[in-house]
């Protein structure tokens, strides 16, 4: 009689995340550094704005592989920095990526049930001091998490990128996944 009233205590939470894993989406921001890349090369420094195209790429394949390897909760989308404007205005067609790097053909319907996340800096929300980490934002940019930056030991090193030019990233998928299963970015 207790594992019949335990399961169905636990009914409504398997329910709840299975319903969220056919209906969300999480968009991961694949940045660019576009601002860097254009300062270099205003001021002659063409080899410099070479290296950091280079760092970014390789900076953007540790975070796709992180999110790969460790987020299974939704379908996750890639789009690049430079399409920030267009992700703001629901606008989606062509600018998906996989984790290949291919256009999405048919991303599941991304109306509300959809989070942003991208490597970066808390907007004050968190009320942090540190350098950077992973934020997600609403389909409104409301900030509604953000995961410090942290050192990393162990395997996890093969999911993170730190370069002498700022460009970085350190694994934070799984962390964002144990928060969706929970339904809260509580602490």
């Amino acid at each position: 009689m207790k594992q019949i009233i335990f399961s169905l205590l636990l009914l409504p939470a398997v329910y709840f995340t299975a319903a969220a894993q056919n209906k969300m989406a999480v968009l991961v921001q694949l940045n660019t550094e576009q601002s860097k890349i254009a300062y270099f090369r205003k001021t002659g420094r063409n080899a410099d704005a070479e290296k950091i195209k280079r760092e970014t790429i390789k900076m953007n394949k540790k975070m796709i592989s992180d999110f790969t390897d460790h987020f299974t909760f939704c379908p996750v989308y890639y789009y690049i920095d430079t399409n920030v404007d267009r992700i703001k205005r629901k606008n989606f067609d062509n600018i998906l990526l996989d984790a290949k790097g291919l256009p999405v053909a048919n991303p599941i319907a991304l109306d509300s049930n959809y989070l942003i996340t991208l490597y970066g800096i808390d907007d004050g929300t968190a009320n942090v001091t540190v350098t950077k980490g992973l934020v997600v934002y609403t389909p409104q940019y409301k900030q509604v998490y953000f995961l410090r930056r942290f050192d990393v030991e162990g395997s996890a090193k093969k999911y993170s990128y730190s370069s002498d030019f700022g460009i970085e990233y350190y694994p934070h998928a799984t962390m964002l996944e144990r928060r969706m299963k929970r339904g809260t970015f509580d602490n």
